[in-house]
């Protein structure tokens, strides 16, 4: 195993780690990215430069997608296109003439078709949110809301939050 730079990007390599961990968060002074990985691979240097060029145009912007989603071993079910915004991280292998590259598309920062946001009419502010986003569950019968969860969060992880607490100690559905 190589032991320098961005080492524990070698953890992607495992399909499994990339399930488990298919985000990656980026903070800024004045925001919070959140980035979905789609492809890790093992680019040539001399061969494959193209695939960290900053500000490609439309032809090799797709050049580079084309060639993370074909040299990615494993399907990450997440569609990319030239409109994305990615990040690639990249860092030594133990072969001097190549590459570890770690691509995800921005999956934050912007609109949802269809989707009209509200202005906060202070509720945040009330359940006491500085994260988001924020899932609560609300019980109208004792009029309380429950947190479930803030910030990006897997579905296995949001299902066992939720199962904690809707259910009493011992009790399963």
């Amino acid at each position: 195993d190589y032991e320098g730079g961005f080492v524990d990007l070698h953890k992607y390599r495992v399909f499994e780690f990339g399930q488990e961990n298919p985000y990656i968060y980026v903070s800024l002074a004045d925001e919070k990215l959140t980035y979905q990985i789609f492809s890790v691979w093992v680019c040539d240097v001399s061969t494959d430069t193209d695939c960290i060029q900053a500000n490609p145009d439309d032809a090799a912007f797709q050049q580079i997608l084309g060639k993370a989603v074909a040299g990615c071993a494993f399907d990450y079910g997440v569609d990319v296109t030239t409109d994305d915004h990615i990040l690639t991280l990249s860092t030594c292998t133990a072969d001097p003439n190549s590459r570890l590259l770690v691509v995800a598309k921005l999956i934050d920062g912007g609109g949802v078709d269809g989707f009209e946001a509200l202005p906060d009419n202070g509720i945040s502010t009330r359940l006491g949110v500085t994260t988001t986003p924020a899932l609560f569950i609300a019980d109208t019968r004792n009029k309380r809301y429950l947190p479930v969860g803030y910030g990006v969060m897997s579905i296995s992880e949001l299902e066992t939050r939720f199962f904690a607490q809707v259910t009493e100690p011992g009790q399963s559905f």
